[in-house]
Parts: C-alpha cells; structure tokens; sequence
C-alpha cells in the first residue's frame, strides 16, 4: 500500500445542499448531474444513489503486480481503489454495477471515434466472489517489456458483503475482498478522516519509473542525462528520509482539530493544530 484514505462524510446530505454550497451552476456541475442520470437511469441523485451508502469511505492506493503473461507498461501507475459500504446491497449492488458498465461502454464509445482500442468486459472469480474486469487485448503487443499506459488499467467493480469496490485494476480488487472478509476495524474516536502514506513505498514506485522519468525531464527540461538523473533520484531519497505518515482529522469542543504523525529521518514526531469552526 502507499497510501490510505478513511473518511466519514454524509454524501446525501452533502448532494441535498448543492445549491447552498454552490450557487452558481457551473458547467463541470451540469455535465456531472447530466453523467450520473444517465449512469443511473435517471434515479434521484441525492436519495438513490448517494443515500445508498452510508457515511464511511476509504480510498487505498497501491503498487501493482503484473500478470508475465501479459508484461509490462513503459510507466507503470499505482493501482487505486474506492470502498463504500452500502445500505442495501442486493439491490444497489445491480444498480451500481448498470451504472458502472454504462460508463465503460461510453468510454469504449469515445475511445472508438479516435480508432483507439476498447475495453472488454469479463467476468472474475476470487475466493468465493463473483465480479466484473475490464481489460485491453494484449494479442497484439509484441514488447511485453514496453506495454502502453493504458495496461495500468484493469476497471474492476466488486461486492464483498456490504462493501462495494470501485478500482482500477483487479488486483488491487483481489486483495481488497481478501482484507473485508476479516473483522472490521474499530472507529477511532472523535475522528472523522484520516489519511496514512507510505514513502517508502512511494519512492520504489518512482524507482521502477525511473528511465521514464529521466527521459521526461531530458525533453520538458532540456536538461543532460546527468542532470536529469540527479534530479530523479532526489526524489526517492527524500521519501525515503520523510518516512511514513499519518494525518488525523476530526473535531473537539466545536473545533477543528488535526493531528499529524511522521517519522522524520530516524525520529518519530508528532504535531496537533486546532482552528474554530
């Protein structure tokens, strides 16, 4: 893992105040209400679809594994993924899943104007759970050590229980369904969010991109190869150095309260900070 996200926000109530948070409507917020009627068949936004999970969200990111049979990207991108637990799984589950492949098919639908290759839906076994993958041929690919970016994406949609999984790659997926099945982590009090990276895991994710990168500097920069590696591999080493963090957000006598937890070289240190709401 390099990075985890676990928050508790109320997307119902959120959505229910739109026009309070913002009123003007903007073009990003018309063209999202347009995408999610058609996605959803046209059911209310608020009340079927964010009112059918409840407030907790985690968001992971990780490094990938990739299959030998297939290769390797020229870039390879962390997988990411997006939990929810739903009210009502047996029937939102379906839901979520229409809206799901609607979205695919449009993005086949636009990737196909540009003669660009499509995905194809399948489906998936782990463990005892059935779910959905979508993936791009490989039969065509001769450098299985050269891959295009788009073989970083393996759109999975899965449900484990309650749990509903939107991620970009069945990987990612598989592990995901493997760590719900156990005992669900206790709440942390007065928490509300809280958010954990791993730089050490982040710097090896920059390490494995490491010649594109320094081919990327060379062009955008016009820099030597020296330089560019050199500037390359700072970036490690300062993840390396920073270590691992935690920041904790919530609330405390009607204040906002963080507190941030790093380990900074060989030390552990901690720092709170607190504002009124």
């Amino acid at each position: 893992q390099i990075a985890g996200l676990s928050l508790y926000r109320d997307l119902r109530h959120f959505y229910s105040n739109k026009d309070a948070l913002f009123p003007e409507r903007t073009s990003q917020l018309i063209f999202f209400e347009n995408m999610m009627g058609i996605f959803f068949s046209g059911r209310d936004i608020a009340e079927d679809v964010m009112g059918a999970v409840d407030p907790h969200i985690r968001v992971v990111v990780a490094e990938q594994s990739y299959d030998p049979a297939i290769g390797t990207p020229s870039v390879r991108l962390p997988g990411f993924a997006l939990v929810f637990r739903m009210r009502d799984p047996n029937r939102f589950g379906l839901i979520a899943e229409e809206a799901w492949q609607k979205m695919l098919g449009l993005v086949n639908f636009s990737r196909g104007q540009k003669a660009q290759p499509g995905l194809i839906i399948d489906r998936m076994e782990h463990g005892d759970v059935r779910y959905s993958c979508a993936y791009f041929s490989h039969a065509d690919e001769k450098d299985k050590n050269n891959l295009d970016t788009r073989f970083n994406f393996r759109p999975s949609i899965a449900r484990q229980g309650d749990f509903l999984i939107f991620s970009s790659t069945d990987t990612l997926v598989n592990d995901l369904i493997d760590h719900l099945q156990k005992a669900s982590a206790k709440p942390v009090p007065a928490c509300n969010g809280m958010i954990g990276v791993e730089c050490s895991r982040l710097a090896s994710l920059v390490e494995a991109n490491r010649e594109s990168m320094v081919r990327d500097n060379m062009v955008k920069k016009g820099t030597t190869r020296a330089q560019a590696e050199k500037s390359v591999a700072a970036i490690p080493a300062i993840a390396r150095f920073l270590g691992d963090a935690t920041l904790r957000t919530g609330s405390e006598n009607g204040k906002v309260v963080a507190d941030l937890d790093f380990a900074f070289g060989s030390k552990k240190c901690a720092a709170a900070g607190g504002s009124g709401v």
